[in-house]
């Protein structure tokens, strides 16, 4: 029983060689695992916006997404475009911009206001306004849209942008 090569075992079993392909490539090194919906990675902060100091009705994601395709919430996202375009305060734009941002984590709703008019007064207003603060919560939305849209249309993705 010692060290000899040439003694057989009769408990001892044969493990088959392996090429040095197999032993440095394991099958989970090429598994892919997302992480979007990973509660460790996304973890977002609380979206809070004053309603009253608002110029609209307030509607929650859950009505925004019920209505994304009825001719209702033309009006409403109407006036949201034009809140955000308006000239006010910065705690003013920085109060819609929450809103905004609050409605848009729907794919839906990501889809259809990702490829309309708000895009292009998004990246307008990154590129004039100068508080830090809305130019956060400018970027927060942007990266928003594109993470939760399926269909980016041409104009977006050709941008640079996405």
């Amino acid at each position: 029983m010692g060290l000899d090569p040439t003694a057989q075992n009769s408990t001892q079993t044969k493990v088959p060689l392996k090429t040095i392909d197999q032993l440095l490539i394991h099958n989970s090194d090429t598994a892919v695992k997302p992480i979007i919906g990973n509660k460790e990675i996304e973890k977002t902060g609380e979206l809070v916006f004053n309603p009253k100091d608002l110029p609209f009705e307030v509607w929650n994601s859950e009505q925004v997404a019920s209505k994304i395709e009825s001719v209702e919430i033309e009006s409403h996202l109407h006036d949201v475009y034009n809140a955000m375009a308006s000239s006010g305060t910065v705690n003013d734009k920085l109060n819609v911009l929450v809103y905004f941002e609050s409605i848009i984590l729907n794919s839906n709703v990501a889809n259809r206001l990702i490829n309309s008019a708000f895009m292009t007064l998004l990246t307008k207003l990154l590129k004039n306004v100068k508080s830090p603060h809305l130019k956060l919560r400018l970027c927060s939305i942007l990266g928003q849209l594109v993470r939760h849209s399926t269909v980016i249309g041409n104009d977006v993705a050709e941008s640079g942008l996405s």
